[in-house]
């Protein structure tokens, strides 16, 4: 009765374990680049897979140092279809929304539509609410730097949860607010690697190439990206569970085993 709470607590564990790894954190999108000139675009690929009826949310609303959207700008969501989406797969919004995206403009980041500005923007990858959204990845090309606040249509403080040269990078001519690049996207040589090595390339600005000219392809030539994966800590937990309670067991049949050899009182 004992092995079978014990196996019990394991399979406990791990539908707990698999419930953790199912809500997207940041760094589990990365966007690989931006046209403001013409149609507005945005190149980008999840590094987790995604499964069917999973949205995602991208804005080009500043960030303010309050801790909100500025507004006064607008949203799209984008719904995994069926079947998922597998990690390192790059996806492509070009607008107007289409497909599998939808505007998803509101009081929050504004009801203006997405639309970004030649003169320097941002676009904001998050998951939930647009009132306590979750940032996954964010990309800013009016300048080398993100600013305080956002005091403009243009500009943008770093978003609560994301950090420069992880989950996020500026993109500009300069430091100065509107030092920008109506174009910019991804160049570096690295498209296969772990989670980690892959953001720390893609949020490198030195590693992205700026230009007043549109961009046609914004993938630059890269048809998907290698995540290359690492035993998650949980695995290791449970494989450890699963061997103690395979341990327990023998240990149990080995002790019935010697009191069975023993002689019996007379």
């Amino acid at each position: 009765m004992k092995f079978a709470y014990q196996l019990v607590a394991v399979i406990t564990l791990a539908t707990l374990c698999n419930v953790v790894r199912g809500a997207l954190v940041a760094g589990d999108i990365a966007i690989i680049g931006v046209n403001t000139d013409d149609s507005d675009s945005f190149a980008w690929f999840p590094l987790v897979d995604l499964d069917a009826g999973e949205a995602i949310s991208f804005t080009d609303s500043g960030w303010l140092s309050s801790d909100s959207f500025r507004g006064n700008e607008g949203g799209v969501s984008y719904t995994v279809p069926s079947g998922g989406i597998s990690a390192g797969t790059i996806l492509t919004f070009v607008s107007p929304p289409a497909g599998d995206y939808a505007t998803a403009n509101d009081a929050n980041v504004g009801t203006n539509s997405f639309n970004l500005s030649s003169s320097g923007d941002q676009v904001f990858a998050f998951s939930g609410a647009s009132a306590s959204p979750v940032f996954l990845f964010g990309v800013q090309t009016n300048s080398t730097v993100f600013q305080s606040t956002a005091s403009s249509s243009n500009d943008s403080a770093l978003p609560t949860g994301l950090t420069l040269g992880q989950t996020a990078l500026a993109v500009g001519t300069g430091s100065g607010s509107g030092d920008e690049y109506d174009n910019s996207y991804y160049v570096g040589s690295l498209v296969s690697g772990t989670r980690e090595q892959l953001l720390a390339a893609i949020a490198d600005p030195a590693n992205w190439s700026g230009t007043n000219s549109r961009i046609s392809d914004l993938t630059n030539g890269v048809s998907s990206f290698v995540v290359v994966s690492i035993p998650e800590a949980s695995s290791f937990l449970l494989g450890g569970m699963i061997a103690a309670v395979g341990g327990l067991s023998h240990l149990r049949r080995w002790r019935r085993r010697r009191r069975s050899d023993l002689p019996r009182p007379a």
